[in-house]
């Protein structure tokens, strides 16, 4: 083994750590990218052995008084570049996996006083979303505001998600549309 290999063993239980002092998340067998961001205004909860990739971030802007939420279930595997804006609640539930640069939000931007910019204009939520177990979510894809994806999805590359999607179902495009149906046969 070179010494850069073996520095890298010594070091490693230390950089986790550090990462997870730095954002405030703990779980065990949590395994932590660097530069991930979250801000302090929501709660967390994460279950086992959690892998987060570099350069996500969590976003918290509760709406009347609550306080915003986001669930990472067992075994969930974010990709890199992951984003996560909450106002209500996120819900991931165990073994899911997303590729880089998913978007995921439960909240849109008003836009109604044509008088008004949209940045000062206020949020609003659909509801909460929910990832169902055992999905895997591609690159690039966008759940918006009230979508919930059933158990065993995919969502193909590139898809946005408007509307809720029911278990073993493939679903692509913009807005997403059922591909495929999933089933022993297939």
């Amino acid at each position: 083994m070179t010494i850069k290999g073996i520095w890298r063993r010594l070091t490693r239980p230390f950089i986790q750590w550090s990462r997870r002092t730095a954002t405030g998340l703990h779980a065990p067998g949590l395994n932590l990218g660097s530069n991930i961001s979250v801000s302090p205004r929501g709660r967390m909860e994460l279950g086992r052995d959690v892998i987060i990739g570099h350069h996500s971030s969590f976003t918290f802007n509760p709406i009347g008084g609550n306080t915003p939420r986001i669930t990472l279930g067992e075994g969930v595997n974010l990709g890199k570049y992951n984003d996560f804006g909450c106002s209500e609640a996120i819900i991931i539930e165990d073994y899911v996996i997303t590729a880089p640069y998913v978007h995921i939000t439960d909240r849109d931007h008003c836009f109604h006083d044509i008088n008004t910019p949209i940045m000062h204009q206020p949020t609003r939520t659909r509801g909460p979303v929910r990832i169902g177990r055992g999905s895997w979510l591609g690159f690039g894809v966008q759940i918006m505001s009230g979508v919930t994806i059933g158990r065993q999805c995919v969502v193909a590359a590139g898809a946005i998600v408007t509307k809720d999607v029911p278990d073993y179902c493939v679903v692509g495009g913009n807005p997403a549309r059922i591909i495929r149906r999933l089933n022993a046969d297939n």
